[in-house]
């Protein structure tokens, strides 16, 4: 699976579980892997500098990274910095949404309807809700429950049912 997140990076995730994250300017990469006892092993490169053993993941990624500039062309994507803490770490696809859980304690979860819920964790445990209508409001969790919308509720219960499936 191919992403772009909002800060401009590309990512992949590659169903041996291992991971990369190319930079907005494509000069460095994150590879996230698992060593023998299951703990990740993340580690930076320069792209000039790559290990030739990831050279055909790097031209899956380079697909992605062209599919997803070409279908985003003229959106508006702010340009970060190398950050491990932001790629998908973890994924699940239903029938009614694919949901993204990142390592800073973020769950995005996007309905096929195009609306979208993104809880982040501790401390502060806010949902950032968008509608249908690409109308967003940011909520804390206790208040987002006690709100009188129908539509935002539903999502809220599917998402903590498909976050309990991802983790």
């Amino acid at each position: 699976m191919g992403y772009l997140l909002s800060n401009g990076h590309i990512g992949t995730f590659f169903n041996d579980k291992t991971k990369m994250l190319l930079s907005p300017k494509g000069n460095k990469l994150l590879y996230i892997s698992y060593d023998e006892e299951g703990l990740e092993s993340v580690k930076k490169y320069n792209i000039k500098k790559l290990p030739h053993t990831l050279d055909k993941k790097l031209r899956i990624l380079e697909n992605f990274k062209s599919y997803l500039l070409k279908s985003y062309e003229g959106a508006e994507i702010e340009k970060g910095s190398m950050n491990c803490d932001v790629y998908v770490k973890n994924w699940i696809r239903s029938r009614q949404a694919f949901a993204f859980k990142l390592p800073n304690k973020v769950v995005q979860v996007l309905f096929n309807d195009n609306s979208e819920i993104r809880i982040s964790g501790k401390p502060n445990k806010i949902v950032s809700y968008v509608s249908t209508d690409g109308t967003r409001n940011d909520f804390s969790l206790d208040a987002a429950h006690d709100l009188n919308d129908p539509k935002l509720k539903k999502r809220l219960k599917y998402s903590k049912k498909i976050l309990k499936a991802i983790l």
